[in-house]
């Protein structure tokens, strides 16, 4: 099981750096075309659909460097950072505890 999910992922992985290098590609050849001559709709149309799909693919992209930045700091983490949670937590409870009741009247 754990080798057809590093499998997968490394495939899914690798097919948006592709996809992010695909749609650039293309993106950047309409881009040129539209400099050399004059727009019609049909090429804004299609110069739109390949800026969306690469902002698409560049925003997977970054969401899978996030996932992958979290993960490693989960696994390696901060040896403090258990102590520190631990620590506020006690800290909390020692503030929201009721040590005393004092009547007046």
């Amino acid at each position: 099981m754990k080798l057809t999910l590093k499998l997968w992922a490394k495939e899914e992985f690798h097919a948006t750096e592709k996809d992010v290098l695909i749609y650039k590609n293309k993106w950047e050849e309409i881009q040129k075309i539209l400099e050399q001559e004059q727009a019609t709709q049909e090429l804004l149309q299609e110069e739109k659909n390949e800026f969306s799909l690469l902002h698409n693919a560049m925003k997977a992209k970054e969401e899978i460097q996030w996932l992958k930045s979290e993960s490693l700091w989960l696994s390696v983490g901060d040896g403090n950072t258990k102590n520190k949670i631990y620590n506020q937590f006690k800290m909390r409870l020692f503030k929201n505890n009721v040590k005393s009741i004092q009547a007046s009247g």
